[in-house]
């Protein structure tokens, strides 16, 4: 997937819809929809200081993030922005409900905003106290996780005033990488400094944690986890490394 001949740009962000047949792939001033199985281009975009993307079960919107101090819900079919939703400092990770209700945004302005995807309205805030390295929703849109750089990692109800569920229970870790497993019970991390962890939604607490495969054991070797995800019945996982090294896992 390459957006321009030549380009010296490179992918900063993709995301598949839910079904897998459509791939949403953003490089810094450009966005592309693409469809997986015969790898046709359907949609490109230029686009100023693009920062991250999400992409509806349906594959027909995306949440985009932009170093622009906002977040847009685009629809990708007609071509045209649905709502914007604004901070006061660059977004740095986005996150889309799969059931279609809500939309979450992180900043650098150390909130972390969850928005109605019906009106676009601001539904609530939380100030982690440090710029936000992540945010997640679970699929059923029930809960949503937001992490600091080298802060706290909290996850909230999303109804209401967005009450906290729990707290994470380790500090001063930055999360890359997160997802749900389908009954919202648990929670996949990977972190920026090489592990892998499942953590108790209700509670916080940490069930395991791994280290993945390095290349080199004779000299130091780091590894970000880039994404990770549950299988439906989480009893199995699939993370991807920095290091180029793909693993499965077996979830106890």
């Amino acid at each position: 997937m390459q957006h321009e001949e030549g380009s010296e740009g490179g992918i900063v962000a993709a995301a598949f819809s839910a079904s897998g047949d459509i791939l949403v792939t953003v490089e810094q001033n450009s966005i592309a929809r693409w469809a997986v199985q015969s790898g046709r281009l359907t949609g490109y975009w230029s686009w100023p200081n693009l920062t991250a993307v999400a992409v509806s079960a349906d594959g027909r919107y995306a949440l985009i993030g932009s170093k622009d101090n906002q977040a847009v819900y685009f629809d990708m079919v007609q071509g045209k922005m649905l709502y914007v939703f604004a901070h006061h400092e660059k977004v740095t990770s986005v996150a889309l409900s799969r059931d279609g209700r809500f939309a979450l945004t992180g900043s650098d302005d150390w909130h972390a905003s969850l928005w109605d995807l019906s009106n676009g309205e601001h539904l609530w805030s939380k100030n982690l106290e440090y710029k936000i390295a992540l945010v997640a929703l679970s699929d059923d849109g029930e809960y949503a996780l937001a992490n600091a750089y080298i802060g706290d990692a909290h996850i909230y109800a999303t109804r209401g005033e967005g009450s906290l569920v729990s707290r994470l229970d380790e500090i001063k870790m930055t999360l890359v990488s997160a997802d749900f497993s389908d009954d919202g019970r648990l929670l996949a991390s990977g972190r920026a400094a090489k592990a892998i962890d499942i953590w108790e939604v209700s509670s916080g607490k940490q069930r395991e944690t791994w280290k993945p495969k390095v290349k080199y054991k004779v000299r130091p070797d780091s590894a970000t986890i880039l994404d990770l995800k549950l299988d439906t019945n989480a009893k199995t996982l699939i993370s991807e490394s920095s290091t180029g090294i793909g693993q499965r896992w077996a979830v106890n």
